[in-house]
């Protein structure tokens, strides 16, 4: 399971924080790098949502059109 763009946006915030709030060198150039690396797992998870939403309204326009094609074709049948 991939971690939403809200989460990683929230979490990029808390390590942000916790950079901005540390008296030690190297918890802020770790919090900092974890920050950044939430960041671009928010990007990710945006565009794995925004490739989903996609994927949904092209099936949902297929199974609209084989219905159309279907009641079509009943029509047809109906009238010869």
């Amino acid at each position: 399971m991939y971690p939403s763009s809200e989460l990683c946006h929230t979490q990029e915030q808390v390590q942000i924080e916790q950079a901005a709030n540390s008296n030690l060198a190297n918890v802020r150039a770790i919090a900092t790098k974890a920050a950044d690396m939430w960041r671009l797992e928010g990007i990710a998870a945006i565009g794995r949502a925004t490739r989903s939403s996609a994927v949904i309204k092209q099936r949902a326009y297929a199974r609209s059109e084989s219905s159309s094609q279907q009641t079509r074709g009943l029509r047809q049948q109906r009238g010869s």
